[in-house]
């Protein structure tokens, strides 16, 4: 039950509030994470900062003027951010090194053992159960996830939704 509790009662994320321009639930979702509301309001200014300072510097923003105030917002111009995991230095090593990591775990794995031992072996069954045994005991555990979480962490918060569809 608890765990059901936090599937159906947990908000979006503060950030996500922000970009939509719901300060006030971004303020309520702060204050379930923070212990005083100071630091809520402080968590929420610099949130606030660091996605105008993204959309500003990424060249992604338009300026939006509502009840007489000026919004910078992100349009979602899907294809510039695409565009920018090849021509911006540090996304596009960022985009390097996730499609390297990736390629080297599929070229390691069982697969690449049950495709470059040769069929006629007598020795094939045997060699693919050791390799598959050796796999699930030494490099799942260890080196397995890290392809995952490294492809998930190398970009900034800005791109991070745009990468699935490269690596």
């Amino acid at each position: 039950m608890p765990s059901e509790a936090d599937i159906n009662g947990p908000s979006e994320s503060p950030r996500w509030y922000i970009k939509k321009h719901r300060y006030h639930d971004a303020f309520r979702s702060l204050q379930r994470l923070r212990n005083t509301p100071l630091q809520a309001a402080r968590d929420l200014y610099y949130i606030h900062a660091q996605v105008q300072l993204e959309e500003k510097m990424l060249g992604d923003a338009d300026i939006m003027i509502s009840d007489g105030k000026e919004h910078t917002t992100s349009s979602g111009r899907y294809a510039t951010r695409f565009i920018q995991l090849f021509t911006i230095a540090r996304i596009r090593r960022a985009t390097l090194a996730a499609f390297v990591v990736m390629i080297a775990q599929q070229m390691c794995g069982t697969s690449g053992f049950c495709f470059y031992i040769p069929d006629d072996s007598p020795a094939h069954l045997g060699m693919i159960t050791l390799f598959i045994y050796l796999f699930a005991a030494f490099y799942s555990p260890g080196e397995g996830p890290v392809p995952f979480t490294y492809s998930a962490e190398a970009f900034p918060l800005f791109h991070r939704g745009k990468k699935p569809m490269v690596v």
